[in-house]
């Protein structure tokens, strides 16, 4: 588990302006929370808690392919990381998207903090396919629902 967090750090780190940078807040401040860039290299559908456990259960059920999720203890939401221009893809009403000029406050993947927590994924940068996103929560999402509704 300790490499696939470690990975997991590497590769968020990645997609901010200075990799290093990144890196060494995290380690500086080990309870601290970073901010993301949106589109870059992945865009984030916000799911509220029970609805996103639900998707993400549905997910590892299907065998689906998961990237990084984020999940806001705080707030009880779920961010799933998905390819950028996802919004164009969601075949339904448009889920709350952080993407271009949005950012993700993320804690260090390395690190467990009281706010948020990152659940496992694959370490291979693989992030989750909106079609299937939308597939296991399209049952638990229902129209009109404000949590479909973009904002």
């Amino acid at each position: 588990m300790e490499f696939l967090t470690h990975a997991l750090a590497a590769w968020l780190a990645q997609g901010t302006v200075d990799r290093d940078k990144a890196l060494a807040t995290w380690h500086s401040k080990p309870h601290g929370m970073l901010l993301l860039p949106a589109g870059i290299r992945w865009d984030a559908v916000k799911i509220p808690g029970e609805q996103g456990w639900l998707a993400y259960t549905r997910l590892q059920n299907r065998a689906a392919s998961l990237g990084p999720i984020l999940w806001d203890r705080w707030l009880d939401h779920m961010y799933f990381l998905v390819p950028t221009g996802s919004a164009a893809l969601w075949p339904g009403p448009n889920p709350r998207l952080v993407t271009t000029g949005g950012w993700l406050a993320a804690p260090d993947p390395r690190r467990p903090v009281r706010r948020a927590v990152w659940l496992p994924c694959a370490p291979d940068g693989r992030l989750t396919r909106p079609d299937q996103l939308f597939r296991a929560a399209d049952c638990v999402l229902p129209i009109g629902d404000p949590a479909g509704a973009a904002r």
